[in-house]
């Protein structure tokens, strides 16, 4: 008996598969086919390397894969299928230049910045989150204010008393 090989992807399906997955998960797979490692993609992206993990997860779960390799694999089939390109991600700059082997300079991302503070709170705890340590913030600037009125007040009562 002959095993056959499994059936050719259509590009429908291609479509519809690519289509379940969000802009974000997107974005992180766009980099992941690029052979990047996911804490690059996460400086490149702006977000923690853990959400670029959960995203993975997610693509995996809706891609039918079982781990990172298959899964970046799959993406980079369904979007050749489909004619979409890998490389050209808006994230990227296209004046870069890039490797002529296949072979990752890991030194070349070594110049990305960091990302700013507001970024950083926005992958930590997302825009409410960040609202929130903003408002506890000026709540704890405030306190310390009437703390130093206080304070400024004891120290004030206190010399008149020895004047």
């Amino acid at each position: 008996m002959r095993v056959s090989e499994p059936e050719p992807i259509q590009v429908k399906d291609a479509q519809l598969m690519l289509g379940r997955l969000t802009e974000r998960q997107e974005d992180v797979m766009l980099l992941a086919a690029q052979h990047m490692k996911n804490k690059v993609i996460a400086q490149e992206l702006g977000i923690a390397p853990s959400t670029v993990e959960q995203r993975m997860v997610y693509v995996r779960n809706k891609l039918g894969t079982s781990d990172r390799d298959t899964t970046v694999r799959r993406y980079a089939e369904l979007r050749t299928i489909c004619g979409k390109p890998i490389y050209g991600s808006p994230h990227l700059d296209p004046t870069a230049q890039t490797p002529d082997n296949d072979v990752q300079d890991v030194g070349m991302y070594d110049t990305l910045a960091p990302p700013t503070l507001l970024e950083a709170l926005d992958a930590r705890f997302g825009r409410w989150g960040r609202l929130g340590l903003i408002v506890m913030g000026f709540l704890s600037l405030a306190v310390g204010l009437l703390l130093a009125l206080a304070i400024s007040n004891s120290l004030t009562d206190l010399m008149r008393g020895f004047g």
